[in-house]
């Protein structure tokens, strides 16, 4: 007969992964939360950008104010697209590393409750290690998804430096025609 003693041992040993993994998930969910919001403000910000500067070379220009705002508003939706294609990808890969997450926590929550139990029912000891092997392949996946997006950023900043100056050139030449 086992003990009593070596039971609680065995509890408490295979209850540490829970009380590890849980606090590890909600760090990460918050990490990819803030990269979520930074491409949320980004994009605020750069759409007050753009007004500001074409208020701004409206008051000081001397070329008309309808040939300005077509020209303006064409290369908007260039560099909007670009954004849009660009960050909207990039959120959406953000949205499911953080659905991924609240799923390792829920499922390592539910692995600690069947680690508790198992005193009382030995097969929710089974229950409980394969609660622990499907959380840890939900961290991988959030993971997975969090490092793409990094991938993308990375490879997108490029892009959107050249856009940038594509947009300044035109404008710069735009003026000087003028």
């Amino acid at each position: 007969m086992i003990s009593p003693n070596l039971i609680s041992e065995q509890i408490a040993a295979s209850s540490i992964l829970p009380v590890v993994m849980i606090p590890a998930c909600t760090l990460l969910s918050m990490i990819f939360n803030n990269r979520l919001i930074s491409i949320l403000s980004f994009l605020r910000k750069r759409q007050d950008d753009l007004l500001e500067a074409k208020y701004a070379h409206l008051k000081h220009s001397q070329i008309e104010k309808s040939e300005f705002e077509i020209f303006c508003r064409q290369k908007e939706e260039l560099w909007n697209k670009h954004l849009y294609y660009a960050n909207n990808k990039r959120a959406r890969l953000l949205r499911w590393g953080i659905v991924f997450e609240y799923c390792a926590i829920f499922t390592f929550s539910s692995a600690a409750i069947c680690i508790l139990l198992s005193y009382f029912n030995h097969v929710l000891s089974y229950i409980s290690g394969g609660l622990l092997i499907l959380g840890t392949l939900l961290v991988i996946t959030g993971l997975t998804f969090g490092l793409r997006e990094i991938l993308m950023a990375l490879s997108k900043l490029g892009e959107s430096t050249k856009v940038m100056e594509e947009i300044a050139d035109d404008l710069l030449n735009k003026f000087d025609q003028k």
